[in-house]
């Protein structure tokens, strides 16, 4: 998928101009031979996205959580997301009994996964200690777009202190409008089908 492809470059670059002290400590992305050997520890097949994301970087700090703006996802390497999600949980089979793989960090109480049923796009989904499961995005290309868009029009600001990173929004209007990016980036993918396959109920965040 170009479109995850170019975006990501983009990405990289912007963090180069803006924040080299966070670029330079992404992780090297992997090869396809080792996303392939990987992947034999995880039952099914990932999507894509999924492929060409891990092939960008294996483990980084500088992603956003859509349900609140302090503390960034952190992007768990692939080996790492596949033990986390193969590791017997029932608080995650109970809530979301399909094809996934837990690509992103943030507590035990907040889980974000990405769909990976063989298709090309992979949702990305959030499950909490309530009874909801939250649709983020409609893709992992929708989150980077919308990440991409917020930090080059500087909706969203990143604050490094040391050992720690803060995501900010000054203020309702920029949270407005980066929701109204991230809903324009998720129309353009479709979100019925993968509801529709397996039975699944969410609401949009």
């Amino acid at each position: 998928m170009r479109i995850l492809i170019e975006a990501l470059e983009q990405l990289e670059y912007w963090l180069w101009q803006n924040h080299p002290e966070l670029a330079s400590s992404m992780v090297s992305g992997l090869t396809i031979d080792e996303i392939d050997t990987i992947l034999h520890e995880l039952p099914g097949q990932v999507t894509q996205e999924i492929r060409e994301f891990y092939q960008w970087t294996n483990g980084s700090e500088i992603f956003l959580t859509p349900c609140h703006f302090d503390e960034p996802l952190r992007i768990m390497p692939l080996r790492t997301a596949i033990q986390y999600t193969s590791e017997p949980n029932s608080f995650l089979e109970q809530r979301i009994n399909i094809p996934k793989l837990v690509m992103f960090w943030e507590s035990e109480r907040w889980l974000h996964l990405a769909i990976c049923d063989e298709t090309k796009a992979s949702p990305i989904l959030v499950i909490t200690d309530d009874d909801f499961t939250r649709l983020a995005y409609s893709s992992l290309t929708s989150m980077v777009l919308t990440n991409l868009e917020c930090y080059q029009k500087e909706i969203i600001k990143i604050e490094v202190r040391d050992s720690w990173i803060r995501l900010k929004l000054n203020d309702e209007p920029s949270r407005k409008e980066f929701n109204a990016i991230r809903n324009r980036n998720n129309q353009t993918f479709e979100l019925s089908s993968f509801q529709e396959r397996h039975n699944l109920e969410v609401i949009q965040i």
